[in-house]
């Protein structure tokens, strides 16, 4: 069982981006190997905002419609974690054994929805965000 981060997401829906088909080819991959994938709802989120946010402020810059668009197709091909009260008191206590301050603290919360559902592996291009939190990174480019 393995969680999708947001950069994946990211990666698979920017056909133009170098990374597009390193991440198309490890969802696949992890598809044919029968492995069950997550995305959670703050990765939905953070898509959102980078999708939507302009291009000269390192988003894509795209109308909300597009970005909707692209949500659906990822809750209909990845299975959607529901949001639960006790993630918040996992990050909690993340950010603070960590010391998770500013943009990593974001990290430690899909971490918490990780541990919350007993999710032990992450796919994501920014491996070093998650090491420190104990959980398996599975690289995209290892998976080709």
């Amino acid at each position: 069982m393995i969680l999708i981060d947001t950069s994946v997401l990211g990666r698979l829906a920017q056909f133009k981006s170098p990374l597009h088909t390193v991440a198309l080819k490890a969802v696949h991959r992890l598809i044919r190997e029968r492995r069950r994938m997550f995305i959670a709802p703050q990765s939905i989120y953070e898509f959102w905002v980078v999708a939507t946010r302009p291009v000269n402020v390192n988003g894509f810059g795209w109308p909300a419609q597009r970005a909707a668009e692209w949500i659906n197709y990822f809750e209909g091909s990845f299975e959607l974690l529901a949001d639960v009260p006790n993630i918040y008191s996992l990050w909690r206590q993340l950010v603070e054994n960590y010391n998770s301050c500013g943009k990593p603290a974001h990290d430690a919360r899909l971490v918490a929805i990780m541990n919350v559902y007993a999710l032990r592996e992450i796919l994501t291009f920014n491996g070093g965000d998650f090491v420190r939190y104990g959980v398996t990174v599975l690289q995209p480019k290892n998976l080709q």
